[in-house]
């Protein structure tokens, strides 16, 4: 016999375990596909005896054992019932929401069977407001149930509403997740995407579209109201609108201000929701583009057998598709099907996983077949050595002096080839050195100017304190003028 203990100690240890419950859920989850949440004590009883063997200290084991056993928790009303003949038991409803609280993948969406739901509780509501009946004064029995039920529905609808789209925006995050993190190398993993586009695809038009739809001011949800009176008033979201008028008829000022940031606070989900359907309709599109390919890869093999088929009559002649027969219009695009066939290398029988390998084991031998062809102009990148700092700076350095050069007229020439260069050079570059004059008169020379030098005579050159000798070269259209 355990410990009674009491009911805020018993809530903190489920809270502090809630792995237990979230097992509990996802195997009932798994194996019986039930959203009834009814739970075998012989699981629970395994769960629990697992985590409470983590525990290094017997006397806190003792006391998880003591809050945690389903006697103590039906003590203190934390479930439904609890059948100990046939081995079953049920959580309270808040005891499952509080722990779904918690994870927002495991928050249930609304559909539209529950928004119609509670579409049907606000024109229920409604009709209490109109009732002519009620007397609209204080401590009036009708008015304060009329309003209890009114402020009830609001905040009930309020609450279904946050965490409907916290439960949505988990469950796509979660998906979204699953399609995007997919390795290209992992092709096992193909299948779990597969099964992540096609529930995003349901959410969005099972959750998603319909809570923007009710969250509509103008459009009601899909079908009509059972009353004809209340459907020409338009969607949920107007009938609220309706409710908060009555009381703004009534002069209520103090419930209209209440019930107004309630409506306003519903409101906001409707932003929260479009981003939400946003966010959803790029994993659409892909999924609508993904299933139009396989059908049409399903349409084209179809096409193909049918075409063998037809072929195979018993004949030993004529029982092979020719290249030209219909059958292969698809595939002019890529030219004659026998060239396709010889430009193509041997087939690669691709397995289940690790294609990726295969395929980048096929590319190395490509690559290692054209590094071993002996062909001019094939040079390894690895065999040309990087330039070093000082070639790069001469060689920016020779760009700079051959575009001050580019307006150097060699034919107006006066004088020694060099003492002009040097003059020009010392006139129109900043930077300008003396050593920088010997690849200036060489990039002059390689013009092709006939020039000839001294061998008898030597000039010198002083400039930013530094001393150039030189034996004088002038062109050979001075030497012709003299």
């Amino acid at each position: 016999m355990s410990l009674r203990v009491n009911s805020d100690q018993t809530l903190m240890a489920i809270l502090q375990n809630k792995k237990i419950f979230y097992a509990l859920m996802d195997s009932v989850k798994e194996s019986v596909g039930s959203l009834s949440n009814e739970f075998t004590i012989g699981d629970y009883d395994r769960l629990l005896d697992d985590a409470v063997k983590m525990l290094a200290s017997s006397s806190d084991r003792q006391k998880i054992l003591d809050a945690l056993c389903l006697e103590n928790l039906h003590r203190n009303g934390l479930l439904i019932y609890l059948d100990q003949k046939v081995g079953i038991f049920r959580l309270q409803a808040f005891v499952l929401d509080m722990l779904q609280h918690l994870d927002s993948k495991r928050i249930r969406e609304l559909s539209s069977a529950d928004l119609q739901q509670l579409w049907k509780q606000l024109e229920e509501c409604y009709r209490q407001v109109c009732d002519p009946t009620i007397m609209w004064i204080p401590d009036d029995n009708d008015y304060e149930e009329m309003l209890s039920t009114v402020y009830s529905t609001f905040q009930h609808a309020a609450s279904e509403l946050r965490k409907n789209i916290r439960g949505l925006r988990g469950k796509t995050e979660d998906l979204a997740r699953i399609v995007e993190d997919v390795s290209e190398g992992r092709m096992e993993k193909v299948e779990q995407v597969r099964r992540a586009l096609d529930s995003i695809i349901l959410i969005h038009e099972r959750h998603v579209t319909p809570t923007l739809e009710f969250l509509d001011q103008y459009a009601g949800l899909n079908g009509k109201s059972e009353s004809d009176t209340l459907s020409n008033r338009g969607g949920p979201m107007a009938l609220v609108r309706e409710i908060i008028q009555k009381f703004d008829d009534r002069n209520k000022d103090i419930h209209v201000s209440r019930l107004q940031r309630i409506h306003f606070h519903i409101m906001s989900f409707a932003k929260e929701a479009s981003e939400i359907a946003e966010c959803l309709s790029i994993y659409v599109r892909f999924a609508e583009r993904e299933r139009k390919r396989y059908d049409r890869a399903e349409t084209l093999f179809n096409d193909l057998l049918e075409a063998v088929r037809k072929k195979q009559t018993g004949n030993l002649r004529d029982y092979l598709l020719q290249p030209e027969d219909p059958v292969f219009s698809p595939m002019r695009a890529i030219g004659p099907l026998k060239s396709f066939l010889k430009g193509q290398s041997s087939n690669i029988n691709w397995p289940k996983e690790g294609g990726i390998g295969d395929l980048a084991e096929m590319l190395r031998v490509k690559v290692q077949a054209y590094r071993d062809r002996s062909s001019p102009g094939f040079v390894e990148a690895e065999a040309i050595p990087p330039h070093s700092k000082q070639e790069r700076l001469e060689r920016t350095m020779l760009v700079r002096i051959r575009e001050h050069l580019r307006d150097f007229d060699l034919s107006r020439c006066q004088g020694e080839l060099f003492k002009s260069v040097h003059e020009y050079m010392a006139d129109r570059m900043d930077d300008y050195e003396l050593h920088m004059l010997f690849d200036a008169v060489g990039l002059i020379q390689e013009e092709g100017e006939p020039a000839y030098m001294s061998l008898t005579e030597c000039m010198v050159i002083e400039f930013k304190g530094k001393r150039l000798r030189y034996r004088p070269v002038h062109p050979h259209n001075m030497d012709q003028a003299g």
